[in-house]
């Protein structure tokens, strides 16, 4: 993590963000913030946006089209449902159209992690925005 920050700051990069799957590892999520954390002290002019998609990716997919409970299902169940729900396994395309698809108002208050990102992200996004104006 320290690397990606590293590189950023000499392309002079203001934000990173970034989304780490949890895999079912209950120790990556304080393991990602602790490396966050670490990152704004040595890198304090580079901002994180940053944090773990529990269990993965696709649960975060799920919770943008509506669904509840997503952080309780496993890695295999989660990929499956957004199969289910239409969208080919590991297609990037898709899961970004369905999260440019999204409203903020039919995410489920269950989906934690997603909404500690985007918290992140509100805080980060717009002074980093205005300043680069």
């Amino acid at each position: 993590m320290l690397g990606l920050i590293y590189e950023a700051k000499r392309a002079e990069a203001r934000v990173v963000a970034f989304v780490r799957d949890s895999d079912g590892d209950v120790d990556r999520p304080g393991v990602i913030a602790e490396a966050i954390g670490k990152a704004q002290q040595e890198f304090p002019d580079v901002d994180v946006i940053g944090g773990t998609a529990i269990p993965v990716l696709e649960s975060w997919v799920l919770a943008m089209l509506g669904e509840r409970k997503t952080e309780n299902l496993g890695k295999a169940a989660a990929q499956a449902k957004v199969v289910e729900k239409g969208i080919a396994a590991k297609d990037t395309s898709a899961m970004a159209r369905a999260a440019a698809d999204f409203s903020l108002d039919g995410l489920p208050e269950d989906a934690a992690s997603l909404r500690a990102w985007l918290a992140r992200a509100r805080q980060v996004l717009p002074p980093a925005v205005s300043a680069a104006s």
